[in-house]
């Protein structure tokens, strides 16, 4: 399970004016993601030695993410005297995935040993 944000604030030494009245970006505040999973496993140990073993393990992962759309404020000089801030999407639109497909699998190997 996750939960993820973030945000970058952008900071300039010129002011906007008219010699410097580019519009820009002042901040971007990616959407809300929202992760849960499962990874369901299987595995075997065999000891072929005292407190020696090798072992295997097939799992697969299946899982859900929602992101919401992101926010980024920007300004910019309008009638060469007023500095309008605003705001606008970011980050693309809202997203629902479910993920669960054959790519999702998972194998490891291993050989351990026990003192």
């Amino acid at each position: 399970m996750g939960f993820l944000n973030s945000t970058t604030t952008y900071t300039y030494a010129n002011t906007i004016d008219l010699e410097n009245a580019t519009e820009r970006v002042i901040s971007n505040t990616n959407g809300n993601q929202f992760l849960v999973g499962v990874r369901p496993f299987v595995g075997v140990e065999y000891f072929f030695a005292p407190k020696i073993s090798i072992g295997g393990e097939l799992a697969y992962v299946a899982g859900l993410g929602i992101r919401s759309e992101g926010i980024q404020e920007r300004e910019r000089l309008v009638n060469g005297t007023t500095i309008e801030k605003y705001k606008s999407p970011f980050g693309g639109n809202r997203v629902n995935a479910f993920y669960f497909g054959l790519d999702n699998f998972d194998a490891n190997l291993n050989l351990s040993f026990y003192f």
